[in-house]
């Protein structure tokens, strides 16, 4: 399979500020919240003591999986397109499992207008859905390892929807589970088509 690099894409320098000041603050509030939530899980502050594990996962989650990909784009982001791929991609799998919870967390609102508006902003935004063909290998190992994900998505969402007014289902623990488990299985799906990134 041959690799090419795209060259770096010229952009006006006030939808540069747009997007760098917009990436910061995703930066500030993905690391930020996520590192909050995972000291306080690792701590396990005795009020929390029960969300503990659902507070390191989601707090991982926002950092490694929204966080750092938010971090590399600083640098010619028109060359980093698999990142902002990424980003909608953690967007698309949270709106995925509160379809499938029957739940809309607020929380999210301010995560959807900025990763919408930095997709608009985005220096290589013309490639951010071009797909270069399936892998046929990478469609069958990420078709198999699909079934078990969506099998504990389904679950974990199922326990979402039927477990109101409980510790975790008020937090949307159950939820935030689904998600993650989706977003593998969209990652995979995005490397088995070869998304220009």
């Amino acid at each position: 399979m041959e690799t090419t690099i795209e060259p770096t894409v010229a952009v006006s320098r006030g939808r540069r500020i747009a997007f760098n000041v917009l990436l910061a603050l995703l930066v500030v509030f993905a690391i930020g919240f996520g590192l909050f939530s995972m000291i306080g899980g690792a701590a396990g502050v005795a009020d929390r003591e029960a969300h503990r594990f659902h507070d390191l996962e989601g707090g991982m989650g926002l950092v490694v999986l929204l966080g750092i990909p938010a971090v590399t784009m600083f640098r010619d982001p028109s060359r980093r397109v698999a990142e902002m791929q990424l980003v909608i991609l953690y967007m698309v799998a949270i709106h995925i499992a509160m379809a499938l919870s029957a739940k809309y967390s607020p929380f999210i609102l301010p995560f959807v207008v900025v990763i919408a508006a930095l997709a608009v902003l985005h220096p290589a935004r013309d490639r951010l859905l071009r797909m270069n063909g399936p892998s046929w290998p990478i469609v069958a190992l990420t078709v198999a390892a699909a079934a078990p994900l969506v099998a504990y998505a389904l679950g974990q969402a199922e326990l979402q929807r039927n477990d109101p007014g409980t510790l975790h289902a008020e937090e949307d623990h159950w939820m935030t589970q689904a998600s993650i488990a989706l977003l593998f299985v969209l990652g995979g799906l995005l490397t088995a088509l070869r998304g220009s990134g």
